[in-house]
């Protein structure tokens, strides 16, 4: 399993926390109204536990959300600060409480090379965690995390209570 703590990103992502996760809470008023996009991915290995809503994507679609930007103090300008060519997408990401995503690949951009970045908002304590590969991470809140998606994975969150990240695709130019 290749390190990729040496992300070009990770200050200003960790200093930028608790802005981004003020800027969700204005944005959608809370996670219950997160369900706006409820994963159907049963063919990928992904429950219906997961639930997320995509605020930017530039490689396919590259334009903002108008629901998150309409909304958004903090988010979009300080996305923007970063090279544009190193981003590939961005969505806020929830494992609901007893949730699993089954092991998977991420095949969906398989042309693109990047690197998975999880900016973690809300960790509740308990069994809750992420494997890669044959490793197990637990996320930290405000501490980033960075994989390989294009390697096996799979997450839980077996609390009551949600778990929130901020997900990025960085291209792996973004990475020393």
């Amino acid at each position: 399993m290749q390190n990729y703590n040496n992300f070009l990103y990770t200050h200003q992502l960790e200093q930028a926390t608790a802005n981004i996760k003020d800027d969700f809470f204005r944005i959608y008023g809370g996670v219950d109204k997160l369900n706006i996009i409820k994963s159907p991915k049963q063919d990928k290995g992904v429950s219906a536990e997961w639930v997320g809503s995509f605020a930017y994507f530039q490689k396919r679609n590259p334009q903002w959300d108008p629901f998150c930007t309409s909304r958004s103090a903090f988010l979009k300008p300080f996305v923007e600060s970063f090279p544009q060519e190193h981003l590939f997408g961005i969505w806020f990401s929830a494992i609901l409480p007893g949730g699993i995503i089954q092991w998977h690949i991420d095949k969906y951009d398989a042309q693109e090379e990047y690197i998975r970045v999880h900016l973690p908002l809300i960790v509740p304590q308990g069994d809750i965690g992420i494997t890669v590969d044959k490793t197990t991470y637990q996320w930290h809140e405000g501490k980033v995390f960075c994989f390989d998606p294009f390697v096996m994975h799979t997450a839980w969150n077996k609390t009551n209570e949600l778990r929130l990240n901020l997900n990025f695709n960085f291209s792996k130019k973004a990475f020393l």
